[in-house]
């Protein structure tokens, strides 16, 4: 029988549970538009594999992104290199010097240091280098620090956020091999790094949320074989934790992290990691910055101490992400850290987003709108559906920039959206126009509200009901 979480944490480390921690139960719903802050997280960047522009998307990240954007930090959850110098067979044979000095190249010259710039090892930056010596030579952190785990905190007049970046490639430096079960990748936390990872939680344990990064999956996904899909065959080969993952869980049961991120798979996903925990944490898979034809960046931001996300492609602007209300979704239906988020707002139903453009923003729109069950199938989040009726301008709301004194500003778009006169589930539509016109949309709960013959109600200027 499975020690459990408690018994886990004791038995490796001797530690009680802490008389603090994080939490990831502290978000709130609030007019207040100043406790906000964002970052760029971005994975398998595979700088070396052929057909594949790595160093072209990383020379656009740590350039155009990182100006237009202009976030607290980026972090990198691995594979900086891909491991085969370009060989026609992708097939990573190395490490290959060539590889990391291009990388070096990349983020040296246009000035990302470790006070900024978060590069974690993956598997592909591990293949034949057991003791992490290309990382350590050539990342930003690995030449920093010395290590291959880093720690780090922002702290602003409205709190104190923890960020950990830990190292689950195995110890090994196993060459890369075509067969299973780990096709050369023993992924695993060792007891030095599962100790350096209890103690930063332990010494940053009244941070008023941590957030977790690593390059590999925490337990293996079962593949589906009812149909087979490129996805599928992709995660017959996506290794994760095969030792230490007991002992990372119970860290996070013990000290609270709202999330844990990683990269890998080459695959974009929002769920929520569950396994030997009592409420688990946001399990957010992101995508490859140059594996992927779109996805290839998330920017992340918090609001009240209410956690957002979503994915952006390279080159395409503006971005756009909403902050408020939070995604009662993010990652499971009602999510216990964005749905149950304090509402205090009063009176007021504020919706917030960031809009990142290299152009100016010419406008930016809001719409608030629920489909009942009689109205049919619903595509996607509402787009397009009943016969394009949603697809009416009258729908789209003004939202206003803040003033040039906000700390936010060029970046923050808000407006007081009529409450809804009973409630009920809604989703939330942000639309900017700039360079193009992109959205972001989420759903979200208010306290039933009356509906019209045609099964949708749309929370306007003038309050409930179509135009």
């Amino acid at each position: 029988m499975a020690l459990s979480a408690a018994l886990v944490c004791l038995f490796l480390f001797g530690s009680a549970c802490p008389l603090q921690a994080s939490d990831p139960h502290s978000a709130s719903y609030s007019t207040d538009s100043d406790k906000i802050f964002w970052f760029v997280q971005t994975s398998d960047v595979h700088v070396g594999a052929k057909g594949y522009p790595g160093s072209e998307n990383l020379q656009w990240l740590v350039t155009e992104a990182k100006d237009v954007i202009a976030p607290s930090f980026i972090v990198v959850t691995g594979d900086l290199t891909d491991s085969s110098n370009w060989n026609d067979l992708g097939y990573p044979d190395g490490p290959h010097i060539e590889e990391w000095q291009e990388y070096s190249d990349i983020v040296n010259s246009n000035g990302m240091d470790a006070a900024f710039y978060y590069d974690l090892p993956g598997n592909h930056d591990h293949f034949g280098d057991e003791h992490f010596e290309y990382y350590l030579n050539n990342s930003v952190q690995g030449v920093a620090t010395g290590q291959t785990q880093v720690s780090w905190k922002r702290t602003f007049d409205f709190g104190t956020y923890h960020f950990l970046g830990i190292n689950t490639c195995g110890n090994d430096g196993a060459d890369f091999s075509m067969f299973p079960p780990t096709y050369g990748d023993n992924a695993g936390l060792d007891t030095a790094e599962l100790e350096f990872i209890r103690d930063e939680l332990e010494s940053n344990k009244d941070a008023d949320l941590t957030l977790i990064f690593g390059h590999h999956l925490i337990c293996k996904r079962e593949t589906d074989w009812t149909y087979v899909t490129g996805d599928a065959l992709e995660e017959m080969t996506m290794t994760a934790l095969i030792y230490g993952a007991d002992a990372l869980t119970a860290l996070m049961e013990y000290y609270h992290p709202i999330m844990y991120s990683y990269g890998h798979s080459h695959v974009y996903r929002e769920e929520f990691f569950v396994k030997d925990m009592s409420e688990g944490v946001i399990y957010l898979n992101v995508a490859s910055l140059s594996k992927n034809d779109d996805k290839n960046y998330n920017i992340i931001a918090i609001d009240n101490n209410g956690i957002s996300t979503t994915p952006h492609t390279v080159g395409v602007w503006p971005a756009v992400i909403i902050t408020a209300p939070l995604d009662r979704n993010l990652g499971m239906e009602h999510d216990p850290y964005t749905a149950e988020a304090a509402d205090l707002t009063g009176g007021s139903t504020p919706v917030r987003a960031l809009v990142f453009d290299k152009n100016p923003v010419t406008r930016v729109d809001y719409r608030m709108y629920k489909i009942t069950q009689d109205v049919g199938d619903i595509v996607g989040t509402g787009v397009g559906i009943v016969g394009g009726l949603v697809e009416s301008e009258d729908m789209w709301c003004p939202m206003a920039q803040v003033a040039p004194t906000h700390p936010n500003y060029p970046y923050l778009w808000e407006a007081d959206c009529p409450n809804p006169l009973e409630g009920g589930d809604y989703t939330i539509e942000v639309r900017a126009m700039g360079s193009t016109t992109q959205r972001d949309a989420v759903p979200t709960t208010f306290p039933a509200d009356p509906v019209d013959e045609e099964g949708v109600c749309f929370i306007t200027a003038a309050g409930c009901g179509r135009k």
